[in-house]
């Protein structure tokens, strides 16, 4: 069954990056520019598939958090939402996101290859449930585990063989750099954007030990020469949405702890 992406864009201006990986990601796209007629197509694709087959992309200035409100307010609660925001210093925004349990928030400041990989493989995720008849219930207080159908054949074998295999031993976490899966308990995973990923890597191989703002932006976001007070503000809406995906999971909630006027350390 296909996937709809509902996308509400400000005037039809559409990122580009995000539009190349819903194309990808072998969706149907619905491009709307009001919020009215976004509600009604959402209504519509819910109604005839389900909240599971639906995904909307908004972008922040075009009315997402208002779009979401009314859908919340319809009784129509979707997990698999994406927004977009043109302004990347938008701190409230990024926490209004968090409050509002918008999955996966993307900034102009990410790399267009970013925005790409993270919008096709949400899709790829949702054709992967699918596919494994997995359904995805709204949930405020947890994040589904991320399997997308680029993953690794291990990765997807492991995903299989945890729904019916006994529960194996509990173990430590386990990054892989290569594919951003972090693997911890008993065969639990969990996806991360590259961003994030070379954050928590970074974080996580020092881990214990103070790193500092400037070496993580210097590494994670490939800018030098940036004063400490500057590479808070922009490291902050990264650390802050990688910290939205550890929270929801026991074993690594609360491990990223920050150092004030310092850095951040991995607990």
């Amino acid at each position: 069954m296909a996937i709809n992406v509902v996308y509400l864009s400000d005037s039809n201006s559409s990122d580009s990056a995000i539009m190349r990986g819903l194309h990808g990601g072998k969706c149907i796209i619905h491009e709307i520019n009001n919020i009215s007629e976004s509600i009604k197509r959402i209504s519509q694709l819910v109604t005839e598939y389900s909240v599971n087959n639906v995904m909307v992309v908004a972008d922040v200035q075009a009315g997402g958090f208002v779009l979401l409100a009314l859908l919340n307010d319809a009784g129509i609660r979707l997990s698999n939402t994406m927004f977009f925001n043109s302004i990347s210093d938008d701190i409230q925004s990024v926490i209004r996101a968090i409050q509002m349990h918008v999955k996966d928030y993307l900034i102009q400041d990410d790399p267009p290859s970013h925005r790409e990989l993270r919008s096709r493989m949400m899709v790829e995720e949702m054709i992967a449930k699918q596919a494994l008849n997995i359904v995805q219930p709204y949930s405020s207080t947890s994040v589904p585990v991320i399997f997308t159908a680029g993953a690794s054949k291990e990765t997807a074998t492991v995903a299989r063989a945890s729904e019916t295999a006994a529960p194996a031993q509990k173990r430590d976490i386990v990054w892989d750099p290569e594919t951003h899966f972090i693997y911890y308990g008993n065969d639990q995973m969990l996806h991360l954007s590259p961003t994030e990923g070379k954050v928590f890597g970074l974080l996580y191989m020092n881990r214990k030990n103070v790193v500092y703002t400037e070496k993580i932006v210097k590494q994670c976001l490939g800018l030098s020469g940036v004063d400490r007070k500057t590479g808070t503000k922009l490291l902050r809406p990264h650390v802050m949405r990688l910290r939205r995906k550890l929270n929801h999971h026991s074993m690594l909630a609360g491990r990223i702890i920050n150092v004030r006027t310092t850095g951040y350390m991995f607990a």
